[in-house]
């Protein structure tokens, strides 16, 4: 179902693809958009180990393209750097393709917007709690169950491992 990376050598091991998503906090969330358009929105997120989540308004383009079509996949960027010398790109890149469903579930969502927001503010937990304890309903909360996901570097970075 999904292709083979082309240059098998460039490719990152779970353990380098989970470091990096650990690392980074935002990404490009690419869905089906209107007219058959992709459409294509960076977004910060938070990863588990197995999920990714993210949040933003309850309704837009992004939710009316999830609502026809849960497929989706995300991107996110850990290096880029280019070497005018060589000719060349210094890249490091994860991509997951997956589909996305809404938490709805009131103390589900609170305890992932929870991890999520300590994951990018971990000083300021008071100030999280207080957020979260005005109420759930200004946002959705998005969940992204992966079914394949690869990472990969330009070959250069690759032999230095």
């Amino acid at each position: 179902m999904f292709r083979a990376m082309r240059l098998a050598n460039e490719a990152l091991t779970p353990e380098q693809i989970n470091t990096v998503l650990q690392r980074r906090t935002a990404g490009v969330l690419a869905v089906h958009g209107d007219a058959g358009y992709p459409y294509a929105v960076p977004l910060s997120y938070y990863f588990d180990g197995t999920h990714f989540y993210f949040h933003g308004a309850p309704v837009g383009h992004k939710m009316a393209a999830i609502q026809r079509d849960n497929r989706v996949s995300f991107c996110v960027v850990d290096r880029d750097v280019v070497a005018p010398a060589a000719l060349t790109n210094e890249f490091r890149s994860v991509i997951a393709f997956g589909r996305v469903t809404i938490v709805t579930d009131p103390k589900r969502k609170r305890e992932l917007m929870r991890q999520f927001a300590l994951h990018l503010a971990p000083d300021y937990a008071q100030k999280i709690h207080q957020h979260l304890d005005q109420g759930l309903d200004h946002f959705s909360l998005l969940e992204m169950t992966v079914a394949h996901m690869t990472g990969k570097e330009a070959a250069n970075l690759a032999q230095s491992h």
